[in-house]
């Protein structure tokens, strides 16, 4: 982390542990990371005072319920209450979907935003903005906040945060991966964090319905004129498979393995009438943080998202594709 961040980092401290009533944000349908920075911080302010809770419009996803507080997030945010915001692990203002709940949230001057992200997107919506684009996850940066600021790791939070850091790496594999984050890895599993544990809850539990979903995923995957393999779930498909989106979490990174593509792209249709893209590249001369701009959303050089309105039409596949 650039220690010439130091007055910011103090900055949020301060605010923080100053008993305000604090509420975090990761972003919509939130992955590992989201809920394992979530979680920690929630923790971490816990040593100070009581007042801070989660707040997500969608739930943790069932991969991360053996982390301690995953299923205690609302989705039902009140500002007259929690005038402290801290979004993590949200690449733009967007992310939260809050916005569409509380149309005014990022102009009210009542509430301070605190922003703490690692996304390369983001547009620094937060009064105070703390964005690491070189740390792995949103996780190893509040590992290195919470060294700085004295904050005891206890075994839960070494938990929240090392799974944090095997999500956003893919344990480890993604080229994101860095001297940082195996050190910090390292570090967390001797503070009680179990890689046996995170690696299976993330990347080894299945069901059958599950693998029926990703078998018909890669059965109707194909590789455009362009180069671009993409692969599309309507909601059918969910429903066919009594299965959810969740279940598509990692299947992409499967699509990537293809070579001789530009990049891979997943087109899923959600419950709120919208599509969402995934999309992943092995070969460094795309940047798909900006394609995924295009389209309003944002990530990574070598893997990013973005989500529009509409259902599949021929007319929509082709604009997105």
């Amino acid at each position: 982390m650039n220690p010439t961040n130091y007055s910011i980092h103090q900055d949020i401290k301060q605010h923080l542990f100053s008993k305000e009533y604090v509420a975090i944000i990761p972003h919509r349908s939130p992955d590992g990371d989201a809920i394992g920075s979530a979680l920690a911080l929630k923790k971490a302010i816990q040593q100070f005072h009581d007042n801070v809770e989660i707040f997500c419009v969608d739930p943790a996803p069932s991969y991360t319920h053996f982390l301690d507080g995953s299923l205690q997030i609302s989705p039902n945010l009140n500002t007259n209450i929690y005038k402290l915001i801290c979004f993590v692990d949200c690449g733009s203002s967007s992310m939260s979907e809050f916005e569409t709940k509380i149309p005014n949230l990022f102009k009210d001057p009542t509430l301070t935003i605190i922003n703490i992200d690692h996304h390369k997107s983001n547009d620094l919506y937060g009064k105070y903005n703390l964005v690491d684009t070189f740390s792995a996850s949103t996780t190893e940066i509040l590992f290195n906040l919470f060294k700085i600021w004295n904050i005891t790791i206890t075994k839960n939070i070494a938990q929240d945060l090392l799974t944090g850091i095997h999500f956003d790496t893919g344990s480890f594999k993604h080229p994101n991966t860095t001297t940082q984050s195996l050190k910090i890895a390292s570090e967390l599993t001797k503070l009680g964090a179990s890689n046996n544990l995170i690696h299976k809850q993330l990347f080894k539990i299945s069901n059958s319905s599950k693998l029926k979903l990703w078998g018909n995923v890669l059965t109707n995957s194909y590789i455009s004129k362009q180069k671009i393999l993409t692969s599309i779930v309507t909601n059918s498909d969910l429903q066919k498979y009594n299965s959810t989106s969740k279940d598509l979490e990692g299947i992409i990174d499967y699509l990537n393995t293809v070579p001789n593509k530009k990049f891979s792209m997943l087109l899923t249709e959600d419950k709120n009438n919208g599509i969402k893209a995934s999309i992943r590249t092995i070969n460094n001369a795309y940047d798909l943080s900006k394609i995924a701009a295009i389209f309003g959303g944002g990530g990574h050089k070598m893997a990013s998202g973005f989500r529009i309105e509409g259902h599949f039409e021929q007319e929509i596949v082709n604009k997105i594709v």
